[in-house]
């Protein structure tokens, strides 16, 4: 059952019990309603959210913004879907040192050219204004490969994770290898660079992903005029899509990745 709050600091739809011990927030400040995109909590990514709560986390979604020291401080996982408008400075900075301290940041992507509200920046350009800080990038391209080609890493990460998709994503570029570690990548077709990497940054954990569908479970906000074409991808039953995005999770809030090794970037 869906519950809402209002406070002086920001307006939070809780997913979960109150009792979750993890706290996982989803940015919805940044343009994730824009053009076909439904990136929120109660329409496109409902399902991972209502996943996420069954799993034991408290599932939040920030509806006003700025980001600020403030807004984050009460969770241990901040999820951006798919950003349309670019990050001011003090929320880049505010972003970084959250992870550095500690937090799980969760960066899922898309292709090249994406800006649903042409405003002159996707979610590469956005992305890209500050991720070279945490040792990777996303690339300039547009690509659909369903399944992934390449599952690069069997861990605790990607345990039931064999069969993911994209549909009009990109690629990332690993900048620091001892601190970035590729899961899934595509073909050489594709250029064979990771579709999804995984990340250390300070004392924090970072999972970033190139594309947004895997997420998308078809549900339309109704607020939203003109109504758009949704896909439900995230229920596909050929891929594991839920147990990614719980895995990535589990990975960014610390429930998961003892068994891996890597050598934290400094802020």
């Amino acid at each position: 059952m869906k519950k809402i709050f209002l406070t002086t600091a920001m307006f939070l739809v809780l997913v979960s019990s109150a009792s979750a011990e993890i706290k996982v927030l989803f940015d919805n400040t940044h343009a994730q309603i824009a053009g076909s995109a439904h990136w929120t909590i109660v329409s496109g990514y409902s399902s991972f959210a209502d996943h996420l709560s069954a799993n034991g986390y408290q599932v939040n979604s920030l509806n006003v913004g700025p980001i600020t020291p403030e807004t984050l401080r009460e969770f241990d996982v901040f999820v951006i879907p798919e950003p349309n408008n670019p990050f001011s400075e003090a929320e880049i900075s505010t972003i970084k040192k959250f992870t550095s301290e500690g937090g799980g940041l969760l960066l899922i992507g898309d292709h090249f050219g994406a800006d649903r509200n042409n405003n002159g920046w996707d979610a590469v350009r956005i992305y890209n204004e500050f991720t070279g800080d945490f040792g990777f990038t996303f690339d300039k391209k547009t690509m659909s490969e369903h399944p992934i080609a390449y599952k690069n890493k069997e861990c605790s990460v990607t345990n039931g994770v064999d069969s993911i998709g994209a549909w009009g994503g990109t690629s990332i570029s690993v900048l620091a290898p001892e601190s970035v570690m590729k899961l899934f990548s595509f073909s050489e077709k594709y250029g064979g660079n990771p579709y999804i990497v995984i990340a250390r940054y300070g004392t924090g954990r970072i999972a970033a992903i190139g594309d947004s569908s895997p997420f998308d479970d078809g549900t339309k906000d109704t607020s939203v005029i003109p109504p758009v074409r949704l896909y439900n991808n995230y229920h596909m039953t050929q891929h594991d899509h839920p147990q990614m995005g719980l895995g990535l999770v589990n990975w960014c809030s610390g429930r998961s990745g003892s068994d891996i090794v890597l050598t934290p970037k400094a802020p």
